[in-house]
């Protein structure tokens, strides 16, 4: 068996570890349209607003064919201040009402604390 270097989990680029990303924020949401683009508009602020925030990072989406049921994926070492920071940015999305915010603690095989939150919309 090969031994790893001790370093071989550290991220080269910026030396942070891919250990302390160990939270996770997984929202899940009712799309009801093919139309992607108020969705990248979002992918693109989360991100943005995730990395500016220095929380973690924004891992993308998914979202069936049809545009109906939809997630988003966040992760970082800490759920709940990856939470706050994104919300500024999820509650002005008319396809948040009713979405459900999953703040998963610890490594995914042990996440066993979780909190599920409904995200509160703004109605503009």
């Amino acid at each position: 068996m090969m031994d790893l270097p001790d370093n071989f989990f550290e991220n080269p680029e910026d030396g942070s570890s891919h250990e302390g990303k160990q939270h996770a924020v997984i929202i899940d949401f009712y799309y009801g349209t093919e139309e992607l683009d108020p969705l990248h508009e979002l992918d693109l602020a989360l991100a943005e607003r995730i990395e500016e925030q220095g929380v973690g990072v924004y891992d993308g989406h998914e979202i069936n064919m049809d545009g109906t049921d939809g997630r988003l994926f966040m992760y970082g070492p800490n759920a709940d201040l990856l939470f706050r920071a994104a919300l500024p940015v999820l509650t002005p999305a008319y396809f948040m009402e009713g979405a459900v915010a999953s703040l998963q603690f610890g490594p995914s095989k042990e996440r066993i604390n979780k909190i599920d939150i409904e995200i509160p919309v703004r109605n503009n």
